[in-house]
């Protein structure tokens, strides 16, 4: 087959981007046909009969393979490659949680690539100072010239608000670890990393060993619900010889939810006291929030009291898990979506006497015994 530019060779050109979307620039007046292949190689979409500007919604980073055709003839190839290039990253989360599992894939995808990585959270003053290999802006800054944007995020599908929008993620992130979500969404290779941090942590507070409780968090079904759990649990770790702290800002009484009488409150709950505080304690006790995350973050031994969650759902390893026992409702977060508007959302049980009953079914006997393995650790 002969050439189909041979006697044609004026005003013709092609471009990419990968910027909210995979999008190709076909400059010339005779029909192209335009394939994406995935990473794996396999065919993921084709347009035929095509010029101008065409545009594959998908909107994760993978090395992605752009093949353009005309007359049957490959004229054009580029691969996903940002190497010396403009690339912004933003998380799409105000959470602590989601902000501390996510910001460790942009450094590696900045480390992989050799690429100027533009890093934008709603916390940039936790991290920018520990990684001056990423540039930092605010949300809302206009950042120009790039070769690509990711925003890392969980997407539901617009009308069926329990699917996942697989044009802007590529799995469900239900069905994995957190930090799974960031790393899939830039294409690198599975795996748990903590973050660095650039909140400043003070010298040791008080004398004596004590013990941090992170008790609140975003929606009920987080809580560890078992009436009188907390106050078990702090009386318990009291008889063990340690002082409780309560990390959480929130007051007594929040949402309905009571402190444990005999834990006391920090002198203020500025981040860096909350951090100073936990980083010198022995050990966290937390739910599914972000001060598990934090801790976690700051190599301090952490059990997790969580229901709402599968085992797989947070951080993996440097954790004790507290799980539901067997035999009742849980992992709910894996399997619907959290209505935030809901405080006491409950996908299967609200209303019911089983409402919560993940959590209300935990011992703080078995707390007591995670906590005494995470000293150990």
């Amino acid at each position: 087959m002969t050439d189909p530019y041979k006697d044609n060779p004026s005003t013709i050109g092609y471009s990419v981007h990968f910027c909210q979307g995979i999008c190709v620039t076909v400059q010339s007046s005779i029909p192209h046909t335009v394939l994406l292949y995935g990473q794996n190689g396999s065919l993921k979409s084709a347009v035929g009969d095509v010029t101008g500007n065409i545009k594959f919604p998908y909107r994760w980073l993978e090395e992605w393979n752009i093949v353009i055709e005309c007359q049957g003839i490959i004229v054009f190839e580029h691969t996903f490659c940002p190497s010396n290039k403009r690339v912004l990253v933003s998380l799409g989360s105000r959470s602590m949680g989601d902000t501390i599992a996510w910001l460790p894939a942009i450094d590696r995808f900045q480390r992989k690539w050799g690429c100027e990585v533009i890093a934008c959270t709603f916390h940039n003053h936790w991290f920018e100072n520990a990684y001056p290999n990423l540039q930092w802006v605010k949300p809302g800054v206009r950042v120009d010239n790039l070769y690509a944007i990711n925003t890392i995020g969980w997407y539901y599908h617009q009308t069926d608000t329990n699917r996942i929008d697989d044009l802007k993620v590529p799995k469900d992130f239900r069905q994995q670890p957190l930090q799974w979500t960031a790393t899939q969404a830039l294409g690198l290779s599975n795996g748990e990393q903590k973050p660095r941090l650039s909140i400043p942590i003070g010298n040791r507070p008080i004398e004596g060993q004590y013990v941090c409780i992170a008790l609140h968090s975003t929606a009920q079904a987080k809580y560890y619900n078992r009436s009188g759990g907390w106050e078990e649990v702090v009386s318990l770790v009291i008889q063990r010889g340690f002082r409780v702290f309560i990390a959480s800002r929130e007051g007594d009484g929040y949402m309905g939810n009571q402190h444990p009488s005999n834990a006391e409150r920090l002198p203020n709950y500025e981040i860096e006291t909350t951090a100073t505080y936990m980083r010198h304690s022995a050990a966290v006790i937390g739910i599914g929030s972000g001060l598990s995350w934090l801790a976690w973050a700051l190599n301090v031994p952490l059990v997790l009291v969580s229901g709402f969650s599968k085992n797989y759902s947070e951080m993996q390893h440097g954790v004790q898990r507290v799980n539901a026992p067997n035999d009742v409702c849980n992992g709910c977060f894996n399997t619907h979506k959290l209505d935030a508007s809901d405080w006491n959302w409950c996908p299967k049980n609200k209303g019911h006497r089983k409402q919560f009953e993940c959590t209300k079914r935990i011992e703080p006997a078995s707390i007591l015994k995670a906590f005494d393995s995470a000293l150990r650790c």
